[in-house]
């Protein structure tokens, strides 16, 4: 398989945010969609991903500060690489692949 390109129609999309000193991982809730997020939101005490509360999309999202990033088996998955603050190197070892997570892209 291809670890870059246009992932498959059916694959679980994870958004995966460096942040100085961690991670904070987001998945789409029940209804398979994530929100919009706006830098100008971001606020550590209630919102750590600056997300949108008037998308809808938004309140089902399921957000993970503690850095771990949970896959399901044999589901291909789309990472959606970003940052917060500074450069961040996105690895995933046992798949071969790494990146890097540069703020404002």
């Amino acid at each position: 398989g291809k670890l870059t390109g246009a992932p498959p129609s059916n694959a679980t999309v994870i958004e995966v945010v460096g942040k100085q000193f961690n991670w904070i991982i987001r998945y789409p809730g029940k209804d398979g969609v994530m929100g919009k997020r706006d830098f100008r939101k971001i606020n550590d005490a209630n919102n750590v991903l600056g997300l949108d509360w008037t998308d809808k999309d938004n309140m089902d999202d399921i957000i993970a500060q503690n850095g771990e990033m949970h896959l399901v088996v044999n589901k291909p998955v789309s990472i959606l690489i970003g940052s917060r603050d500074v450069i961040h190197d996105v690895g995933l070892p046992h798949f071969r692949m790494k990146m890097d997570a540069v703020p404002g892209i």
